[in-house]
């Protein structure tokens, strides 16, 4: 959060002062005409509340809460520190970026290697209109680029031929950026190198999956399950009345603060532990020794630690009091009274004189 997460305590002699002025009300100051002119008095209508600005807070009642995706965002975008295999991951896809990131070489390897073949047509889909710039400094750059270029990959993967690309040019690597045939034939026969891109796009899954969940609703969720986006616009629609020319929103939405209080991390960090070998197998499909896959999901845990232990100290106020108290909304009755009764516990284990410290919220309920 930015300027706003102070506005909470924003200090203001009157509410209407922190209004734009174009929709602040006019405070009345009437004029009384005397002989020597006239004397300016005391505002009539001055509202009530109009008391010193060091006694007052704006919302004194309100809570900070620090946005749940903004917080996923941050917690992934150095993950690639956590990687031991990374560097060498990076420099190969490097490597392959300077062959699917030049217009000229896709054309080439169209024109050249597959010619009037069958899959001339496919790979043209894939490679013509592909403009994707592999940006290395943040981890969740490099994942969207993998996404993006996998299908690529693949089909490049499956009829490279190095000897029919390189025929009538010259075998050197480019003087412009050290393009080399040779180079992108060795990384193309790394199977090591494409369950490493399958690990990493399953850790992408799962970060969007929280992302997802952040900005989703706990009251439409089975609703919208597996749905398109326009199938999940309709459905909220029938639900839910809202003019055509908006989107529909459930006013729900985002409201996540009484599940992360009842431990959604715990779950996530669950659903990361499941993510077996075989699970990566399936989606890598490639011949590797057992050695290396299990070097691989080890690559795996350690993005999964570190990103369940950086949310965690990032979402960890969620925890404490004051924030303990939103579990009390939650849509399970049971959940609710469970998490108020945690904060009642906590509000009990404060040492003495503490309580007078804590926020008015926690002070109505408790005291």
């Amino acid at each position: 959060m930015g300027t706003e997460a102070g506005v909470p305590h924003c200090q203001v002699t009157a509410a209407e002062d922190v209004l734009p002025a174009f929709v602040r009300p006019s405070r009345l100051q009437p004029d009384v005409e005397v002989e020597a002119g006239c004397v300016q008095m005391e505002p009539v209508l001055a509202p009530k509340f109009c008391v010193p600005a060091e006694t007052t807070s704006f919302m004194p009642n309100a809570l900070h809460i620090p946005g749940v995706c903004h917080a996923v965002h941050n917690a992934s975008s150095n993950l690639d520190t956590s990687f031991v295999d990374w560097s060498v991951f990076l420099e190969r896809l490097k490597l392959l970026h300077k062959f699917l990131g030049s217009r000229g070489r896709r054309d080439r390897f169209l024109e050249v290697v597959l010619g009037a073949s069958p899959e001339y047509a496919e790979g043209k889909a894939l490679l013509r209109n592909f403009s994707h710039t592999l940006h290395a400094e943040r981890w969740g750059e490099v994942a969207t680029y993998l996404a993006d270029a996998l299908p690529m990959f693949k089909f490049v993967r499956e009829h490279w031929d190095e000897v029919a690309y390189t025929r009538g040019m010259d075998d050197a690597p480019s003087k412009d950026d050290g393009f080399a045939a040779q180079a992108l034939t060795s990384i193309l026969a790394d199977d090591w190198f494409c369950a490493y891109w399958e690990m990493q796009l399953c850790l992408r899954v799962h970060v969007l999956k929280l992302l997802r969940w952040a900005e989703g609703c706990p009251c439409h969720e089975t609703l919208l399950m597996g749905c398109t986006p326009h199938m999940q616009e309709m459905r909220l629609r029938s639900e839910i009345s809202t003019p055509r020319s908006v989107p529909c929103r459930c006013p729900a939405s985002g409201c996540r603060a009484a599940e992360m209080v009842a431990g959604q991390l715990g779950k996530l960090e669950e659903v990361l532990r499941g993510v077996s070998v075989n699970s990566l197998m399936a989606k890598a499909r490639v011949a590797l020794p057992a050695s290396v896959w299990s070097k691989v999901l080890e690559e795996f845990r350690r993005g999964a630690v570190f990103i369940v232990e950086n949310l965690k100290l990032r979402l960890g106020y969620f925890q404490v009091l004051p924030w303990v108290i939103l579990g009390g909304c939650h849509h399970d009755e049971t959940v609710a009274r469970k998490q108020l009764q945690r904060a009642k516990d906590l509000w009990d284990e404060l040492p003495a004189g503490a309580s007078d410290l804590q926020h008015p919220l926690c002070q109505q309920l408790f005291q």
